[in-house]
């Protein structure tokens, strides 16, 4: 038997007055938020009732549900997803928070999803959720085919994976700048300075864009040519700093070289079944 919400909180006047301001009732995160106590209806079975702890439980385990489904509507990573709840108050409106509320830990999202994989009570709620918002209308799904708490995962953590990566680039390259700019500099490929230049992010593609598994490659060549680079100038300056051991921990854990052809041409593979935030090996 489900257990019945009663007491999630509504949404607070200030987000309520502003959001209607900026947005009126055509926002589809309005229509959630309107219809979040709908939507929670006996959702949860009585075996998880978080309503059982005195403390927000219930309420952080919403949110973290909600926020995963819009994280894959939105193609967007951890810490894209904490900046958006930071700025946007359509999303507080959807999850009735105030508008001071403070700043989303996007390493709640991956300890929330590391549990969703081996919880099959969990996986059902979450199933059973972005079934009522697909038929609510407030999410459409591509090719109005149904989407799966896997597909669901596959897609968040693999875009947080690249998110993660693209990040540890970015810290590699203002610490080495740092620490030994006439080095950086012979040895920088000129286009590196639009593809992890923070002020200016590399347009977004699109998960199911074909493009998308090229841009994860061609990030993989930069890694490796960095690496060997470093390796090469032995220099214990470059090589014990933490950024870069971070980036050969990724390097080692998430990508795959391997030799092909008569003239020994190297290809390089993301390992996708490795989740690197919360370091689980899944079979998805």
């Amino acid at each position: 038997m489900p257990f019945h919400l009663n007491h999630y909180p509504t949404i607070p006047e200030d987000t309520l007055h502003t959001a209607l301001a900026l947005y009126g009732k055509g926002n589809p995160y309005l229509r959630l938020g309107d219809h979040l106590d709908e939507l929670l209806v006996d959702l949860f079975p009585v075996e998880m009732n978080p309503c059982r702890t005195e403390d927000n439980s219930l309420e952080l385990s919403i949110q973290c549900y909600l926020l995963m489904i819009i994280q894959f509507f939105e193609e967007l990573s951890n810490t894209q997803m904490s900046e958006a709840m930071r700025s946007r108050i359509d999303l507080k409106y959807a999850l009735h928070m105030p508008l001071n509320s403070p700043t989303f830990d996007p390493n709640v999202l991956c300890v929330f999803r590391r549990d969703l994989l081996s919880d099959p009570v969990k996986q059902l709620v979450l199933q059973n959720l972005l079934k009522r918002l697909v038929e609510l209308g407030i999410f459409k799904p591509a090719h109005e085919s149904k989407i799966s708490v896997s597909q669901l995962l596959i897609t968040v953590c693999t875009i947080n994976r690249l998110d993660e990566i693209v990040d540890t680039m970015y810290r590699v390259l203002e610490s080495l700048a740092t620490t030994d700019p006439e080095w950086l500099r012979q040895v920088t490929i000129p286009y590196w300075y639009e593809r992890y230049n923070r002020s200016r992010p590399s347009p977004p593609v699109s998960f199911t864009d074909k493009r998308w598994g090229s841009r994860v490659l061609r990030i993989g060549a930069d890694i490796q040519y960095l690496l060997e680079k470093i390796e090469n100038a032995q220099n214990k300056n470059l090589s014990s700093l933490q950024e870069v051991k971070e980036l050969k921990r990724i390097w080692e854990e998430q990508f795959i070289v391997s030799k092909e052809g008569k003239d020994d041409q190297q290809d390089i593979e993301w390992r996708f079944s490795n989740c690197a935030s919360c370091k689980q090996y899944s079979d998805y």
